[in-house]
């Protein structure tokens, strides 16, 4: 999110109409409800965007009731958006798992566990070493 800031407000009258579908490309349920809510909700660039909020809000269900509280804007003019409409697109979310390779290992970094509350663990796979083959890393936090 702060690149993407960074690179708009760079060139903003020409690249701050982009802010919408680039945001798009942030994967938002893997940040923290706290962080969106304390940083990227109240951001000029994004509270002034109803297109943005909307999108915030449908990716982010726990944050819905945030954002139409806050917002008159998208509140007026989302008809289709309530708290109760937004949760059931939970289980819908656009965002897929990324895949990739790094030297015959795949490394996890963070994550949510099955509550939403994240995690600041780094694993290691090798499928080299067979099938029972992670490896738990330093913490993120130290």
């Amino acid at each position: 999110f702060k690149a993407l800031v960074q690179w708009v407000e760079a060139d903003e009258d020409s690249r701050g109409d982009c802010m919408q579908q680039i945001l798009q490309t942030i994967r938002l349920t893997l940040i923290p409800t706290s962080i969106i809510e304390s940083q990227i909700l109240p951001h000029r660039l994004i509270a002034s965007s109803p297109p943005c909020l909307t999108h915030i809000a449908s990716m982010v269900p726990r944050c819905a009731t945030h954002i139409l509280s806050h917002s008159t804007d998208v509140a007026h003019n989302t008809t289709s958006m309530s708290p109760s409409t937004v949760d059931d697109r939970d289980s819908q979310l656009r965002e897929r798992p990324r895949r990739m390779s790094t030297a015959g290992r795949l490394i996890v970094v963070g994550g949510r566990d099955d509550s939403w509350r994240s995690s600041k663990h780094v694993e290691t796979f090798e499928p080299s070493r067979g099938a029972h083959s992670w490896t738990l890393g330093v913490p993120m936090d130290q």
